[in-house]
């Protein structure tokens, strides 16, 4: 059962991040299923079986993880995170331009400035 929250849970983060990528049909699909649709529910407003349903789900899953892992959105979302809290916490401290401006220039660099 916990397996299938914290899939259920990875799906969401993902599609959060990534369910715009997703055509429409798919898209809705999705968000029907996180909503807690069930499968024949969803199916039936769609007209079409649940097991295409369930297809479409799963191929949409490998998108979404696929998605994850080119793009990498996460991982530079959280650098980002923590390079501007390193500024502030800087900023805060220190009136060191050097400093300042070194950190500014290692966050200029996660977006390849």
């Amino acid at each position: 059962m916990k397996n299938d929250i914290d899939e259920i849970i990875q799906l969401t983060r993902l599609f959060d991040m990534y369910g715009g990528l997703l055509p429409d049909n798919q898209r809705k699909v999705f968000e029907f299923y996180l909503d807690d649709y069930s499968l024949s529910e969803i199916a039936e407003n769609n007209g079409v079986s649940r097991q295409a349903i369930h297809d479409i789900i799963k191929r949409g899953a490998k998108e979404l993880e696929h998605y994850s892992e080119v793009l990498k959105l996460e991982e530079r979302k959280a650098a980002l995170l923590s390079a501007v809290l390193e500024i502030k916490e800087v900023v805060n401290t220190s009136c060191n331009k050097d400093l300042i401006n070194a950190k500014i220039d290692a966050l200029l660099e996660l977006f390849g400035e």
